[in-house]
């Protein structure tokens, strides 16, 4: 039976657009993740994995301005920035088991962030922040690198063992 489902065109398609992706091969990657998008529309993993690939080869294939500054492909990357918005629609709208997807989030408020879009990104962050608390990338980009790092180090302390993070309470240094 499992020989039969990995001759599936999508399953096909998917582990070559990984190949490709893993081997640098963006452009035949985006491909690969386009044709699945087509044939399994509104699956987040196949947009996410297709926006992603857009957003890298934006940013790989720098343009020159009128001044000689290099700047992303603003088409591939916006592409990709809608592909992924669509994948954070998609979660939140699923019947059963709404989806919070942080990890797309925190590339859409990346990709904000390198596109000169500071207060969208913040405010992606901050809905981050609000979905998980003790996420401490998102922290420090909405409090600052010293709430960022205190989290950090209770995070590190509960992982050893040595103290347990509680959301409701604000981190603290092993000196407070």
């Amino acid at each position: 039976k499992g020989s039969e489902l990995a001759r599936l065109p999508w399953v096909v398609l998917n582990n070559q657009g990984l190949l490709r992706f893993l081997d640098g091969d963006l452009r035949r990657a985006r491909q690969c993740y386009a044709e699945i998008c087509e044939r399994v529309p509104n699956n987040i993993i196949f947009t996410y994995r297709y926006g992603l690939c857009l957003i890298l080869e934006g940013f790989r294939s720098r343009k020159r301005t009128l001044l000689g500054a290099l700047k992303p492909d603003a088409i591939k990357v916006e592409k990709g920035l809608e592909l992924l918005l669509h994948c954070l629609k998609l979660g939140t709208q699923r019947p059963v088991g709404r989806q919070k997807c942080l990890v797309i989030r925190k590339i859409v408020a990346d990709v904000y962030e390198k596109t000169g879009r500071a207060r969208k990104a913040k405010a992606v962050w901050a809905e981050i922040l609000a979905e998980d608390p003790t996420c401490a990338e998102a922290t420090y980009r909405v409090k600052g690198a010293e709430a960022g790092r205190k989290l950090a180090e209770a995070k590190i302390r509960a992982a050893k063992g040595v103290d347990k993070i509680d959301k409701r309470q604000k981190p603290r240094l092993l000196s407070d």
